[in-house]
């Protein structure tokens, strides 16, 4: 049963973990992915995003296969290290999802370090969703 009807699909962190999971299973996901490159906050700038989107275009690739591969363009250079950790937390995530059910992958992608939001400190989500049950 879902809480709150669509409402729960309108929330952003549900948003934001649903494109987390579209990314794993599918990094050429270029729309979800640039929704969750800086959830949590990472320090990865617009300007370093839109130019990893000028190369990902020019060079027909994908918006993660720049990233991974960031530090060979000096147009992004400067933001090398961390488009890299992030692409690493995805290819953590989707090793994850190789080896353990859906369920059991899900849940710790979600409690997973550099995937949660400050919600969940402050409970907002859950609180929500207890008082209406």
């Amino acid at each position: 049963k879902v809480y709150g009807g669509m409402k729960f699909f309108d929330r952003a962190e549900v948003k934001d973990m649903l494109a987390y999971l579209c990314v794993i299973h599918n990094s050429a996901d270029d729309l979800r992915l640039r929704r969750i490159v800086n959830v949590p906050a990472r320090g990865i700038g617009a300007t370093t995003l839109d130019r990893v989107g000028q190369i990902a275009a020019r060079e027909g690739k994908s918006f993660f296969g720049i990233m991974e591969r960031a530090g060979e363009y000096p147009e992004v250079r400067s933001g090398a290290a961390k488009l890299q950790a992030f692409t690493d937390l995805i290819k953590a995530l989707r090793a994850l999802e190789e080896t353990e059910d859906l369920p059991s992958s899900t849940t710790r992608s979600v409690r997973r370090p550099g995937t949660s939001r400050p919600w969940r400190r402050r409970r907002t989500w859950r609180a929500g969703a207890a008082s209406r049950t």
